[in-house]
């Protein structure tokens, strides 16, 4: 079985370590981005093997929602799940609730972000998850 890659943006380093050794012994690949320009660079080099975004939301440069919406022009149908510490996600743009997406609020369990990216790459072609509340 061909193992998914899950593309990691987040501006805080440990956080990044942290997604990194929780998913890859979840069995899945992982990329890495520092901010939204990099996290853009890597998905248009990286597009046709990238299954799932897990996108900070509060970041310098360029913050999440606006990184995602650029990601989501390209490939609409690419899952994400957003993460924030300090939103509420009934903020969220409209437009980015339209690809399969979820929310966590920081700081979540192994468990959480395991069963989020199962989930949203598990679900039927079609099927949407969305639970921005």
């Amino acid at each position: 079985m061909k193992s998914q890659t899950i593309l990691i943006v987040d501006d805080e380093q440990p956080i990044r370590e942290y997604l990194r050794r929780i998913l890859s012994r979840g069995g899945f690949e992982i990329l890495e981005s520092s901010n939204g320009r990099e996290a853009l660079k890597v998905f248009g080099e990286q597009a046709g093997k990238i299954n799932l975004v897990l996108m900070d939301i509060s970041m310098p440069q360029m913050d999440g929602q606006t990184c995602a919406l650029h990601m989501l022009k390209d490939r609409p149908h690419t899952p994400v799940i957003y993460m924030s510490g300090d939103m509420n996600p009934a903020k969220m743009s409209a437009e980015l609730t339209k690809s399969p997406m979820m929310f966590l609020s920081k700081p979540f369990t192994t468990e959480e972000i395991l069963s989020h990216a199962r989930a949203l790459l598990a679900r039927p072609e079609g099927i949407e998850l969305n639970e921005p509340a």
